[in-house]
């Protein structure tokens, strides 16, 4: 806001929310911050039990739309938001949303991880079902590895749908940032 970097832009990196196993086998060398012994117990325990405190941002007004503490997989596409409820995720279900002028596919992979990708190919506009536990775009019948967006059989086999960053949030701070989000609960 002042100073010399006035006017920069923080990188966003990526959060991922998956297991210890996956993650160490996938970074193994990770280092892990351990607390001290005498510490048994989080300063922050009574805040997570209690479904009213949402932290210092206020945002009672939009708990209309979703309670403060709610999980979500929030996107962000240009100037446009989506909150996807985070128990709309189950493993191997996809959710397809539009966003801005544009479709989304969201899914949560077996390993936990949600993997959110942009449904389009070819400035084709894709739509994904499941049969037999395997993916099929409607427009070219090409079966896809969804948790990788990858198209492994079909018309566009080889080809990879372009990655959308997700992030992991309460629906408070979420909502805090992009408060004309669409929500899908």
């Amino acid at each position: 806001m002042s100073g010399k970097l006035r006017g920069k832009h923080l990188s966003t990196i990526p959060v991922v929310q998956t297991t210890w196993k996956k993650w160490f086998n996938d970074h193994p060398d990770t280092k892990v911050l351990r607390k001290n012994k005498s510490i048994r117990s989080s300063r922050y325990e009574k805040y997570f039990q209690d479904s009213k405190r949402t932290g210092l941002f206020r945002t009672y007004w939009l708990q209309d739309r979703m309670p403060g503490k709610k999980l979500i997989i929030g996107i962000v596409w240009g100037p446009y938001a989506l909150a996807i409820a985070d128990s709309k995720l189950q493993v191997g279900k996809l959710v397809q949303a539009q966003i801005g002028e544009d479709d989304v596919v969201v899914i949560r992979a077996r390993d936990g991880e949600v993997r959110a990708f942009l449904a389009k190919m070819e400035d084709v506009t894709l739509k994904f079902q499941r049969k037999n536990k395997s993916y099929f775009d409607e427009q070219t019948k090409s079966r896809w590895d969804m948790e990788r967006g990858v198209c492994v059989e079909g018309k566009l086999k080889g080809k990879t749908l372009n990655s959308i960053q997700t992030t992991t949030a309460f629906w408070f701070a979420w909502s805090t940032f992009y408060p004309n989000t669409k929500v899908i609960d």
